[in-house]
C-alpha cells in the first residue's frame, strides 16, 4: 500500500511539474455544474472613467466591480444579495471583463431557477463610482455579457443614456444591455418618486404586480405617499397597460397572508398616511423586519375602484327615474340672458387693463425659487427639485422670495435648501456653512422659509421655531456596507443600536468589530441620534472625498459628508472606530475628527515549512498554490507566504513548488525545508517576494 502511494503521489508531481512550464493554461476556470456565470464588459470609452482605475487583486483577481441580483417574480426560494459587498466582488477575467458567478453560496443567497424574473445591477467603487439601471435577467441570460449603451425609447421617441436611479432620484443609472439575450433588457422600473423608468417588462411577472408592489411599498411611507395617489396611479395603469381593477385584485392576492392572518387587524398612527396591517418579512439581509400595508379601502381610494358591496345599489331604476324630467333641459339655460351682448360690452375692451400700470419696473422675477427638505409632512415630498408646491413667491415688499407652511407640527432636525429654477446646481442652505439649513419646530405654527435673491441668504421663521447652537449627542451609530461580523451584518441601517459606539471618555466614541474579513472596499459613516428619529441621516459625520482612506491615521470627520473606504488586508482582523466630537463647532460644522484602526490577526509562528493553505499537510495541493502564487494567478482561501519560501532563498518561485511536490512523493533530496517547523529555521526573509 505504501508502495503504491508513494507511485500516485509521484504521478501527480510529474503532472504538476508538466504544467509548471504550460502557462496560465494549466489553470483553466472550472465549469462545475453549480456555476451560474454572468459577465460584464467595462466600457473603455471613458464612460465610466479610466479602467484602469478598476483595483484588481494581484492574489485574488478580485476587483472593485460588484454585482448585485436579486429575485423579482416566479422564484421559490428566496434570492437577493447585498449591495457591494465582499461577497459580491466580481473577478477580472482580462480585457476589461469581469465575472460573477450567482450560485456562489446555493444555501445562503439561492440560485437562479428556471420560470422566473431576476434583476441584476453592476456596479463600480472604480473613479468615483458608477452603476447600470436593473436589468431584467432569467435563466437564459446566463453566460451572456453585459455592457453600457444607449437604449431607444419608443414612447418618448428619444435615445436614453442614463435615467434617475428609482430609490434615490439624486443619482443617476447608466443604460446597458445583454450582448445576446435580447428577450431581457433595461427594466421598467416604478421610482420612489411615482414615475415608470423607460425600459422593457419582465418577461414573466403581471404588469399589474409592479404597481400593486409599489403601493404595498410606498402607500403607508409618508415621503412617498402624495405621488402614488389617483391622478398618477391612472397615469401610471395607462403606462403599464392594465386596469386599475387588476391592480387592486392583483393587491388583494399577492397580501392575502397579510390581510386574512389569524388576529390581523387594522391600526393607525399620527405618522402614517393611512390605516394599516402590521406584518413580520424577512429582508435582504435575512433579517426579521416589520412592514406595514395599507389598508385595501385605501388601495381602492388612490386606484379609483369602486367598492364591491354596494355596486348593484347604483344602476337601479331608482335614480334615474327623477334624472330625465323636463326640468333640466329647460328653455331656461339656452336663453338669450347669457349670450347677449350686454355682458361683453365695452367694459371688457376698456383701456383699464392694458394700462401702463402693470409693466412697470416690477416685472415678474424670472428665476423661480423652490424649497426641498427633509420632512414629508412640511414639503409634501421629500429633497425634490421638481416639486412646484413648494415654488416661493416674490414678495417686493421684501424684496425677498418667500414661502409659507400652516400648522407645522412639532419636528426635530427639519433640513432644507432653496433651488433656483428647480436644479440641485444652484441651491443655498446655512449661510454660514453651506451645508443644509437646519431647524427645530417645538410646537405647532406656520413657518415660513425666505431666501434673498442678491445675498442668497436662506432663512426659516416661526413663532416656535428655532435652532441649535449645539449638537447634544446621544447617540452614535456606525453605518456603511455590513456583512458578517462587519458592522454585525447591517447594511446602510443609519439606526442599527447594534451598531452604537460606546462614549469611552468626554465627546470620544467608539466601537471595535472582530474576525473581519481582508476587502478592499468597506465603507462606513456615522450618524447622530438616529434611533427613533423621523430623519435618522439629519445628522452624520463622513469624509470630505468619497476614496480610500488611510488606516490608523487622524482623518477630519465632515457633517454630512461623504462615504469613508478603507481597505483590511488580512483575514481575522479586528476594526476599531473613533470618532472625536471634542472640538465640533457646531455653528461652523468643523473640528470633528475620526480614526479607523486596523489591526491584523497576531501572526503564529509555528506553522510548517510549505503548509501555505494552513491545513496541517504538506501535499501537491500547496505545492498547486505556491506555483499559482510565484506567476500572480487569483488564488482562493488562506495562503501562508511566510511558508512559500521552501527553499529558503528569500524569494517564492516554482522551485518552491517543486520542492514540495518531491516531499509530497515522499523524496528525500532536494525538498528544501518542507516539513520542518517554521520556529526551527531563520528565515532568509520575512517577507518573501516573487520574481517578476
Amino acid at each position: 500500500m505504501k508502495k503504491s502511494t508513494k507511485f500516485i503521489s509521484l504521478l501527480l508531481a510529474v503532472m504538476l511539474a508538466v504544467s509548471c512550464f504550460a502557462g496560465v493554461a494549466a489553470f483553466p476556470v472550472s465549469a462545475a455544474d453549480d456555476e451560474q456565470m454572468v459577465y460584464f464588459d467595462f466600457p473603455t470609452d471613458g464612460t465610466w472613467g479610466d479602467p484602469t482605475g478598476v483595483k484588481v487583486n494581484a492574489r485574488s483577481g478580485l476587483a472593485n466591480i460588484y454585482c448585485y441580483a436579486y429575485a423579482i417574480y416566479g422564484n421559490e426560494k428566496p434570492y437577493a444579495l447585498g449591495w457591494q459587498t465582499r461577497t459580491t466582488q466580481c473577478l477580472s477575467v482580462g480585457n476589461n471583463v469581469y465575472s460573477f458567478n450567482l450560485a456562489f453560496d446555493p444555501e445562503k443567497k439561492g440560485v437562479l431557477e428556471d420560470n422566473a424574473d431576476y434583476g441584476i445591477i453592476f456596479s463600480t467603487a472604480a473613479n468615483g463610482g458608477y452603476q447600470t439601471v436593473d436589468l431584467t435577467m432569467t435563466t437564459e441570460c446566463l453566460g451572456d455579457h453585459m455592457y453600457i449603451t444607449p437604449y431607444y425609447d419608443a414612447k418618448s421617441g428619444k435615445t436614453l443614456v442614463t435615467r434617475e436611479n428609482a430609490a434615490d432620484s439624486h443619482k443617476v443609472d447608466y443604460y446597458a444591455a445583454w450582448r445576446n439575450s435580447k428577450s431581457c433588457g433595461p427594466k421598467a422600473t416604478i421610482s420612489s418618486l411615482g414615475a415608470l423608468l423607460p425600459g422593457m417588462f419582465p418577461a414573466i411577472q403581471p404588469k399589474a404586480q409592479q404597481l400593486s408592489n409599489a403601493l404595498k411599498q410606498y402607500l403607508t411611507n409618508p415621503t412617498n405617499n402624495p405621488y402614488f395617489q389617483y391622478d398618477n396611479n391612472m397615469q401610471l395603469c395607462e403606462d403599464l397597460g392594465v386596469t386599475p381593477e387588476a391592480v387592486y385584485q392583483q393587491y388583494l392576492t399577492d397580501n392575502a397572508y397579510i390581510i386574512e392572518a389569524e388576529g390581523a387587524t387594522l391600526e393607525t398612527d399620527t405618522k402614517v398616511p393611512c390605516a394599516f396591517y402590521r406584518y413580520i418579512f424577512i429582508n435582504d439581509q435575512e433579517k426579521e423586519e416589520e412592514g406595514k400595508l395599507a389598508d385595501p379601502a385605501y388601495v381602492r381610494e388612490v386606484l379609483g375602484v369602486s367598492d364591491v358591496e354596494p355596486t348593484t345599489e347604483e344602476p337601479t331604476t331608482e335614480e334615474p327615474t327623477e334624472e330625465p324630467t323636463t326640468e333640466e333641459p329647460t328653455t331656461e339655460e339656452p336663453t338669450t340672458e347669457e349670450p347677449t351682448t350686454e355682458e361683453p360690452t365695452t367694459e371688457e375692451p376698456t383701456t383699464e387693463e392694458p394700462t401702463t400700470e402693470e409693466p412697470t419696473t416690477e416685472p415678474v422675477p424670472q428665476d423661480v425659487y423652490t424649497a426641498a427638505g427633509s420632512s414629508a409632512a412640511i414639503f409634501g415630498t421629500t429633497w425634490d427639485a421638481e416639486n412646484t408646491a413648494n415654488d416661493m413667491t416674490y414678495n417686493p415688499a421684501t424684496g425677498l422670495y418667500e414661502i409659507t407652511y400652516a400648522d407645522v407640527e412639532a419636528e426635530n432636525a427639519i433640513q432644507f435648501k432653496v433651488l433656483m429654477n428647480h436644479s440641485w446646481d444652484d441651491a443655498w442652505g446655512d449661510p454660514d456653512t453651506g451645508d443644509n439649513y437646519t431647524f427645530n419646530v417645538t410646537d405647532t405654527c406656520d413657518v415660513t422659509i425666505t431666501i434673498d435673491p442678491v445675498t442668497k441668504t436662506v432663512e426659516a421663521v416661526g413663532e416656535y421655531v428655532t435652532q441649535d447652537d449645539t449638537l447634544d449627542v446621544e447617540t452614535v451609530i456606525a453605518v456603511g456596507n455590513g456583512e458578517d461580523n462587519y458592522l454585525n451584518g447591517a447594511n446602510w441601517d443609519p439606526a442599527d443600536e447594534s451598531n452604537a459606539l460606546v462614549e469611552v471618555a468626554d465627546g470620544i466614541w467608539e466601537i471595535t468589530y472582530d474576525d473581519i474579513f481582508a476587502f478592499d472596499n468597506y465603507q462606513i459613516k456615522f450618524t447622530i441620534n438616529a434611533p427613533g428619529s423621523t430623519n435618522p441621516w439629519a445628522h452624520n459625520f463622513g469624509a470630505e472625498v468619497e476614496q480610500l482612506y488611510p488606516t490608523g491615521e487622524e482623518i477630519d470627520a465632515v457633517y454630512n459628508g461623504k462615504n469613508c473606504l478603507f481597505e483590511v488586508e488580512e483575514d481575522e482582523s479586528s476594526v476599531t472606530f473613533q470618532l472625536d466630537l471634542r472640538e465640533f463647532d457646531f455653528k461652523t460644522k468643523q473640528g470633528a475628527k475620526f480614526t479607523i484602526t486596523v489591526t491584523p490577526p497576531e501572526t503564529e509562528e509555528d506553522g510548517i515549512i510549505g503548509d501555505v493553505n494552513g491545513d496541517g499537510y504538506v501535499t501537491v495541493l500547496d505545492a498547486t498554490l505556491i506555483q499559482k502564487y510565484s506567476i500572480e494567478l487569483p488564488i482562493e482561501g488562506n495562503f501562508n507566504a511566510k511558508l512559500a519560501d521552501v527553499n529558503n532563498d528569500g524569494y517564492i518561485t516554482v522551485a518552491d513548488a517543486a520542492c514540495v511536490q518531491r516531499f509530497a512523493a515522499e523524496m528525500t533530496k532536494k525538498t528544501g525545508n518542507a516539513g520542518v517547523p517554521y520556529a526551527d529555521i531563520t528565515p532568509a526573509s520575512e517577507n518573501p517576494q516573487i520574481i517578476i
